[in-house]
């Protein structure tokens, strides 16, 4: 009953309240993000899969199936990066 009590007290501190309500937000942002990230990937590695290519490359990216692995990796070539920082 104590623990009720105290959260009854908690309540009306607006900074934590908008605090605690943002992160919530951003959390199941961040998770719906993520199976969108994962269903992404499975479609492109499928795709690697059907035209029968371990890697492939355009523009600036490179795709590479991860071998022994149901993975796939899209990359900037380091020297692009690299590039980039300076």
């Amino acid at each position: 009953m104590a623990k009720q009590a105290q959260l009854i007290e908690d309540r009306g501190i607006e900074e934590i309240d908008r605090a605690a309500e943002a992160l919530k937000e951003t959390r199941t942002q961040r998770m719906a993000l993520l199976q969108e990230e994962i269903k992404l990937a499975d479609d492109l590695l499928n795709l690697m899969r059907k035209h029968k290519r371990a890697t492939y490359s355009f523009d600036r990216y490179e795709v590479e199936v991860v071998p022994g692995k149901d993975k796939v990796r899209v990359r900037t070539p380091k020297e692009e990066v690299e590039e980039e920082d300076e």
